[in-house]
Parts: structure tokens; C-alpha cells; sequence
């Protein structure tokens, strides 16, 4: 009983659902956030089967494949007999590696949750500005092919919902989408998550894994941030690509797997090939059909549906539903936004739980400080940078606070901070 009591107060420091199943794909432990997003008033889950509150089709035998790798599956969460939601919500899982007092490997999920569009070919992208409507038919466009795709633009400004659009849309929709963010993963440790390896294959191997290549057979397999990946990997990668063929770590047998490939990038690829960042031979390969999402900043005329949009999404999660005032969207478009969509999100968010009786007005808004004017010779790094100076003084110095306003993970936070030569700046602050 200690053992349960030590896992269910350590799920509870989640702020989002949260839960933990065995090997068994049965669930041992919820946290209160996720019985808050499904209205359940102290109902036990604990022994239900992970499909009785997923619809995760032939998926449930790759969860524990995820669990070393940390990766990322989208699945339908069902309500369970006895649930006030009756509406099937979008559940991105994100798994942990976890294990009991005996030392037997657990499944821990976070999941990122938003309402499963009515349109039942999947999540929509938002939006019929000028600047954008051409970017919606390009990405149908993909959706009807199994060519790569490379999809380009800024931070925040929907890579990652732009590739699920294109994966249920395709003929792969029935077919796993599995994502891999290619900024954490350590890169002695990329092969081994990317296509697995056998058992005593390095030190810590202590059975067979599958690599998320060889997972996403017969679905689509979306790299993300393409251009943070190791030179040596990008052969790997290429030679998998143009053959199928792939071996795990310290195997023999050639496998196969039938992918199709996305790819996101935040930084210009041809840039990194003329530096030698990146091979050129994989950059023709996984460019065949490039789109680039437009920033928000260009497509002021979707803030109002994106607005909404977003306000539904987070529904689930603020406990009711919140509606954008004229003068706050008014505030909002005078705005520019260099954190695109992601920030116009988190800012949502926060005004929801400042404003009463669900209406956000523009006194709810709180925006960043706005910087001096710049020149147009000033470059969109440097805009970048300011923006990431200004929250680190903002949060006096707190890295994780920054990298969670910026949704991005910390280990890209720092490459950035690097690159931008901000680091000691941060240092003193903190």
C-alpha cells in the first residue's frame, strides 16, 4: 500500500492527466487531473484495460516499445462507463519509463488532450486568411500522396498539427503516427531509439526493443526538428529511407519497414548544407514536397477562429468554456506574436483563469513588454533573441518556466540561449 501511495503522490505533481499502466496494459494509478477531464467523482480505474479507456486499435502492443524512448502516439480517449464527458477527446500520450518496489517496468502517459473535431478525417488546421488558405491546399495536397514531406516555418507556428493533418488524411490514417523530437534525444542514443537494438547490444540493453521506425510501419513517422540530427545518424537515416531496410543495434537480421516520412525544421536546411550541418543527399530525399507555415504575425485575420479554437481545446482543462471579447482580440492583433500560435495559446490560457464568467477581455490579456522598433535590417534571430531575453528577466531566470512559456524542451531552450550567446546573461539572472 506505501508502494501505491508513493506512486499516486508522485503522478499528482502533474498538472496535466496523468496515468500509469503495467505490463499487462492494465492501469494501476490515475491522477485527479485526469478524473477532472472525465468528470469522474472518486470511480476507481484501477485494473481497467488501457482499450477500455482507449481506442487505440492495433496499437496497444507498441505502448511499451515507447516506454524506453519516451515517444509520442495519438489515440482517442474513450469515457468510461460512469464519466459526465460523453465527448471522445484527441489524447497525444507521451510515455515515461517507470517500475514498482519489485523492479517491474510500468508505462507512465502524459497526455495532451483537445476534442476530436466532428470532422471525422482528424484535427483541422484553422484558418482562411490569405496568407494561409494556400497553405491548407498544399497540405491536402500532401495528404493525397506518400512523397515526403518538409514542413517549414517558425517556432509555434503548427509543424506538428500540420503533419497529424496529413497523416489522417492520408491512406495511412488507420496506421500509427508516431513523432520524434529530434532535440532530445542524446545522440549516442539516436540510432538505438530510431530503428532499436538487441539485447546485450551496450550496456543497459537488457532485452530486444523495437525502434520507432520499425513502430511506425504501415503509418507515417514525423521527425521533428529534422535539422538537430546527429551528421552521423543522417546517413543511417537516408540509406533506411531509400531502401526500407534498416538493422538494430548490435543486429544481424535486416528488417523492413514501410514509413511514410515527415519531417518539420524551425532553421533553414540549405543554410545548414552549405555549412556542412547537413547532408545534402537527405535534405533532396526528405524535401520532395516542401510547405511553409506561415507565422502568425502574417495571418492576423484567423486570430479570432484560432482564438476560439484554442479556447475549445483547453476547455477540458479550465473546467468550462471561455469566450474572446471584441476588445480583446482587438489587443491581440495589435500584437505580433514571435512565439506564434504556441504563445497565443499559453497567453489564452492565462487570461482564462484571470477573467469572470468566461469572458475574456483585454484587461485579461497580459502581454509581453514590447520591444523598440527594430530596422529591417534586424534579423529574425535577433527578434528571436530579444524575446527569449526579455521572458528569462521576466521569470528572473528560470530556464523551465521559459522553455514551458516558449513550449519547447530545456535542452532546446540552451541551444538557443548558445547560439544566441544569452547563456551567461541567464546565469546571472538565475
Amino acid at each position: 500500500m506505501s508502494d501505491f501511495l508513493e506512486l499516486q503522490a508522485s503522478i499528482e505533481t502533474h498538472e496535466g492527466p496523468f496515468l500509469v499502466i503495467d505490463d499487462e496494459h492494465r492501469v494501476v494509478a490515475v491522477n485527479q487531473a485526469f478524473r477532472r477531464t472525465l468528470g469522474l467523482n472518486g470511480q476507481n480505474l484501477n485494473g481497467y484495460r488501457f482499450a477500455d479507456l482507449f481506442d487505440s486499435g492495433d496499437q496497444e502492443t507498441d505502448l511499451f516499445d515507447l516506454r524506453r524512448s519516451g515517444g509520442r502516439i495519438d489515440l482517442d480517449l474513450l469515457p468510461p462507463p460512469g464519466a459526465r464527458r460523453d465527448q471522445r477527446l484527441r489524447a497525444t500520450l507521451r510515455a515515461f519509463p517507470l517500475a514498482d518496489a519489485n523492479d517491474h517496468p510500468l508505462l507512465g502517459a502524459a497526455l495532451r488532450l483537445a476534442p476530436v473535431e466532428t470532422d471525422s478525417s482528424g484535427r483541422e488546421m484553422i484558418g482562411t486568411s490569405p496568407g494561409f488558405k494556400p497553405v491548407r491546399e498544399q497540405l491536402l495536397r500532401a495528404a493525397a500522396t506518400d512523397i515526403p514531406v518538409l514542413l517549414q516555418g517558425e517556432t509555434g507556428t503548427g509543424k506538428e498539427v500540420a503533419a497529424e493533418f496529413i497523416h489522417r488524411r492520408s491512406s495511412r490514417a488507420s496506421g500509427p503516427l508516431i513523432t520524434v523530437d529530434c532535440t532530445t534525444l542524446a545522440p549516442d542514443l539516436f540510432e538505438s531509439e530510431l530503428f532499436g537494438h538487441e539485447r546485450g547490444a551496450f550496456t543497459g540493453a537488457s532485452g530486444d526493443k523495437r525502434g520507432l521506425f520499425e513502430i511506425a510501419n504501415g503509418g507515417t513517422l514525423f521527425l521533428d526538428e529534422i535539422g538537430e540530427m546527429p551528421l552521423a545518424m543522417q546517413v543511417k537515416l537516408l540509406r533506411a529511407l531509400e531502401t526500407g531496410h534498416f538493422r538494430r543495434v548490435g543486429g544481424t537480421e535486416t528488417l523492413k519497414s514501410n514509413v511514410r516520412i515527415i519531417c518539420a525544421t524551425n532553421r533553414s536546411l540549405l543554410d545548414c548544407v552549405h555549412y556542412g550541418n547537413f547532408r545534402g543527399d537527405l535534405y533532396y530525399r526528405i524535401a520532395t514536397f516542401p510547405v511553409t507555415l506561415p507565422p502568425l504575425r502574417d495571418r492576423k485575420e484567423d486570430l479570432a477562429s484560432l482564438s476560439d479554437h484554442l479556447l475549445r481545446q483547453s476547455s477540458s482543462l479550465l473546467g468550462e468554456h471561455h469566450t474572446l471579447a471584441a476588445d480583446g482580440i482587438e489587443k491581440l492583433q495589435g500584437y505580433d506574436f514571435p512565439g506564434n500560435i504556441r504563445e497565443l495559446r499559453n497567453l489564452l490560457q492565462r487570461a482564462a483563469t484571470m477573467c469572470v464568467g468566461g469572458i475574456i477581455t483585454a484587461r485579461d490579456i497580459d502581454l509581453p513588454v514590447r520591444q523598440e522598433p527594430v530596422s529591417e535590417d534586424v534579423s529574425l534571430e535577433d527578434v528571436e533573441a530579444r524575446y527569449i531575453s526579455d521572458l528569462l528577466t521576466r521569470h528572473q531566470g528560470r530556464r523551465a518556466d521559459v522553455a514551458k512559456v516558449l513550449s519547447i524542451s530545456e535542452r532546446t531552450l540552451y541551444r538557443k540561449l548558445k547560439r544566441f550567446g544569452i547563456s551567461d546573461r541567464q546565469r546571472e539572472v538565475g
